[in-house]
């Protein structure tokens, strides 16, 4: 059988899938194991990046982080093996597409910052571990429209050696990034706040329907200027309350700690808990 190809990435190519009466995700890890015999899917000898992800899915309990449905195993492929798992397969389309179709939407604003605020505070609370790349395309929705986010891939895990160069920049999607990312991993500080930074973007995105840093053309060092200050200004002409303006205005502030020191500070200006 022949499964319907979702997408591909760096590192793995995502297939469609079932398992029993559910759909799901088989994501296929594109670097070949190494051509030696393995007593079983315990002995598999994972790419640390890779083993980390896992690692990471199986720690964080939220319903706004994607979970395995199935864990890591062989397949055979070509005469070669390689690495395959299993995620579940959400129907509400990426953030990507909604941003497409819809432009600037409140509604869709604030259900992303309340579940994004929830997922971040997972993450950090219960395992100590930076998302980094919380962009449009590692954002779907499930069948009740609530935003899940994907891809632990570059994931910082606060208890662990980091995996970059002291004096290379964090991991990153350059148009998506925190200030503090393009800075030397040594220096930088990373915590739960440069996943803030990155819901800001995502947030205002969804409310007006364009980044509020970035534009076509433009080269690095103009937008990286361009991250030291957000124009409160770009909410101009947007139907938006006031609540939700300030949250996202926090949320983009330059440095970490102009930024929430909790999560439940946001949400609770937003009406709910964490």
């Amino acid at each position: 059988m022949v499964l319907p190809e979702l997408g591909e990435g760096s590192y793995k190519v995502a297939y469609r899938g079932r398992s029993g009466s559910d759909d799901i995700v088989i994501k296929v890890v594109k670097e070949p194991l190494p051509e030696d015999d393995f007593d079983s899917d315990d002995s598999i000898p994972f790419p640390t990046r890779f083993g980390r992800e896992i690692e990471g899915m199986s720690q964080v309990d939220s319903p706004h982080v994607v979970k395995l449905v199935e864990p890591p195993r062989k397949c055979r492929l070509s005469k070669r093996d390689y690495i395959w798992y299993a995620e579940p397969y959400y129907s509400g389309g990426t953030l990507d597409q909604a941003i497409k179709t819809s432009g600037g939407n409140e509604d869709l604003s604030r259900r992303l910052v309340i579940a994004l605020l929830r997922a971040v505070n997972a993450m950090w609370s219960h395992a100590g571990i930076v998302h980094r790349d919380i962009k449009p395309g590692n954002i779907v929705f499930d069948d009740a429209g609530s935003p899940v986010l994907l891809d632990l891939g570059i994931a910082y895990h606060n208890d662990l050696s980091p995996l970059t160069d002291a004096y290379g920049a964090s991991p990153r999607t350059g148009r998506y990034a925190a200030p503090e990312q393009f800075e030397m991993r040594r220096i930088a500080e990373i915590d739960f706040r440069t996943d803030l930074f990155q819901i800001g973007i995502v947030a205002f995105e969804a409310l007006v329907g364009h980044h509020p840093f970035w534009y076509e053309k433009i080269d690095s060092s103009e937008y990286f200027r361009r991250l030291q200050s957000f124009d409160a200004s770009s909410f101009e002409g947007v139907s938006c309350d006031e609540d939700l303006q300030a949250v996202i205005t926090r949320l983009l502030a330059p440095r970490p700690s102009q930024r929430y020191r909790n999560v439940s500070i946001p949400l609770r200006r937003l009406g709910v808990t964490v």
